[in-house]
């Protein structure tokens, strides 16, 4: 995923009432298979009376998404040799106006992929079906094989099950931490450190022109040749943070804002005072320009390490190198924790195939599938699970998950995904992405270059907050 461009592309989703905008990479549309566009339902429904029928998958997956997709695909087919999928790949860029289109026209795919912001907000405007009573029908409990921040639901009913996970780590150089004589975090994602043991490796990682740090007299931080972190100053990044504070915007009833706590307060100010105050990071200015690739930084040794998502892992294996990884660091003395959230797959409330589509969805976002087509076809998995099968690992479909992955990112992302994290806010705040794009992101703006304190900038918007608060799914 492109993370660099949700945060743009959230006010314009918020701003289209009802649609869907992508986040991936993508590609010019491209229908995957046979024929580029869906039959139509009249078509399909002649095919269900031969008891063969024809579903159609929109997603605006590219690349090595498209080719899991594909590989998917053809072992479903294989499975299922009644029901055929025509899948339709469709660029990022034009995505919201072809559902648009197929919404006007009274003609959604059977099966598509969906926001994660927008799952539940799909599912009770109608746009998508209660998944639970098709789910049933084929004898599929979601709450057994799933883990509980895979299934997006709103009171009782099932929208969305998202295509495995996606979480963030510390991704740190090795090399580096060792020449500090740092002891390297754990790999175990339900530990952690503690966010003055990072910010103790952060500075003695940071080196100017005279192989200084922060902590030396004389430093130079305008003449850094290398620093020890970034600030965590994408939402994506430092949401978690809250959450490994203590903290969150809402409480989880959806009932009160606590983005205004002390400790909220208190982690954002941390993730400031990395650049404004220690010293051990670059300026966003510096961030936006020379350090906007921090995989290459760390791998070129001008950086110790960052919070990132998990979806950069194949910056590093491109490059074979040996990444360090580790869940990321906690404060205020709280638990380890950290942010799960993934686009979903969701079925259109009215298809004339509820059972089929319904049973295409579970094979797609079933990850014990994507192992096995992984291991089938050579197409590398590019998410992290969602099933608890996978996330056992005492079963047989861990070890080959971890044999098929990266072995590194297995054990950190698996304790993290098992028992140190929760469902993003992303997925479970209605209005989310006016709290955060409208909101947020501008007052936050100004504490990361230090213009304002976090509690000046979060209590002087704490009215509007509440305003635009509506509560949780």
């Amino acid at each position: 995923m492109k993370k660099a461009k949700i945060t743009s592309m959230l006010l314009a989703l918020t701003m289209a009432v009802g649609l869907l905008a992508g986040c991936q990479k993508s590609t010019p549309e491209t229908p995957a298979r046979d024929n580029p566009a869906a039959e139509t339902k009249d078509q399909q429904s002649v095919e269900s009376q031969g008891e063969n029928v024809t579903l159609s998958f929109y997603t605006w997956w590219a690349d090595a998404e498209q080719a899991m997709s594909n590989a998917l695909i053809e072992s479903f087919e294989k499975e299922h040799p009644n029901i055929h999928i025509e899948a339709t790949y469709i660029a990022e860029s034009d995505y919201l106006s072809k559902i648009n289109t197929l919404i006007a026209a009274n003609s959604m795919p059977d099966v598509y992929f969906i926001n994660e912001y927008l799952v539940n907000d799909w599912g009770v405007s109608g746009h998508s079906a209660d998944l639970n009573p098709y789910l049933n029908e084929l004898g599929i409990n979601a709450d057994e094989i799933w883990v509980d921040t895979a299934l997006y639901k709103s009171n009782d009913a099932l929208y969305g099950i998202n295509y495995g996970a996606t979480t963030v780590v510390l991704y740190y150089n090795k090399e580096m931490m060792a020449e500090a004589g740092i002891t390297p975090p754990s790999t175990d994602g339900s530990k952690a450190w503690t966010w003055e043991e990072y910010l103790d490796a952060a500075i003695k990682m940071t080196k100017d022109v005279n192989g200084k740090s922060p902590s030396d007299d004389g430093f130079d931080y305008d003449s850094c040749t290398q620093f020890g972190t970034t600030m965590a100053s994408t939402w994506i990044y430092w949401l978690p943070e809250l959450y490994a504070s203590g903290a969150a915007i809402a409480d989880d009833a959806g009932e009160n804002l606590t983005i205004t706590s002390p400790e909220a307060i208190s982690a954002i100010q941390n993730i400031a005072d990395l650049s404004n105050v220690h010293q051990c990071a670059p300026t966003v200015g510096m961030t936006d320009s020379a350090f906007s690739d921090a995989s290459a930084m760390l791998m070129n040794g001008q950086l110790g390490m960052f919070i990132g998502g998990n979806f950069l892992l194949g910056n590093f294996e491109a490059e074979s190198f040996d990444v360090g990884i580790a869940q990321i660091p906690t404060q205020n003395g709280a638990a380890p924790s950290n942010m799960v959230w993934s686009s979903a797959f969701s079925m259109s409330a009215k298809t004339q195939h509820p059972k089929e589509a319904a049973e295409f969805l579970a094979y797609m976002a079933n990850f014990d599938n994507s192992v096995k087509t992984a291991r089938e076809s050579g197409v590398p998995l590019n998410t992290l699970p969602n099933t608890k099968n996978t996330l056992d690992e005492s079963t047989e479909a861990y070890k080959e998950w971890e044999e098929t992955y990266h072995a590194g990112m297995a054990e950190t992302s698996g304790g993290i995904l098992a028992s140190a994290s929760r469902k993003g806010e992303n997925v479970t705040l209605k209005n989310f992405s006016i709290l955060m794009n409208v909101d947020l992101i501008p007052a936050l703006d100004e504490v990361w270059i230090g213009e304002k304190t976090a509690e000046e900038a979060l209590t002087a918007l704490e009215e509007q907050l509440k305003k635009d608060f509506q509560g949780a799914w």
